[in-house]
């Protein structure tokens, strides 16, 4: 097990933007999937992302607070990018070190599965109320 300072470091460094493996300040992304992901991130099913669609991956690492007890979670709204055409359900999201291809290093469920549609303004999550909530390290 972790100390809780360690915990509350690596939780920073993952979700503000030194995931390992990247050259430490890189920016972490946020991408939506309408499949579960597996624990080597594939079966990640994301929307077509596009000028056309207008799903595009937001980046998140200046939108989390400090950990604080093995907990980190977002301090505003995580916007994504308007949409231009209905895109389904999603129930799951990853996070990325790039804005397009490859495979999430941390992936997991949606509090409330969000329809994408042209409909809603746009793509958010906000701390317990949509989305991501609190990530726990144990």
């Amino acid at each position: 097990m972790f100390t809780t300072a360690k915990a509350n470091s690596l939780l920073n460094d993952v979700f503000k933007g030194s995931p390992e493996g990247s050259s430490g300040g890189d920016l972490v992304y946020i991408g939506l999937s309408s499949t579960e992901p597996t624990e080597d991130g594939s079966n990640f099913t994301e929307p077509t992302a596009s000028n056309a669609t207008g799903y595009h991956r937001g980046e998140i690492g200046s939108k989390m607070g400090n950990a604080n007890n093995r907990q980190i979670q977002n301090t505003s709204v995580c916007y994504m990018s308007l949409l231009r055409t209905d895109l389904g359900s999603v129930g799951y999201f990853g996070l990325f070190t790039t804005k397009t291809g490859g495979v999430p290093f941390f992936c997991g469920p949606l509090t409330t599965e969000i329809n994408l549609s042209v409909d809603a303004e746009q793509a958010y999550w906000n701390s317990d109320v949509e989305g991501m909530g609190n990530i726990v390290a144990h």
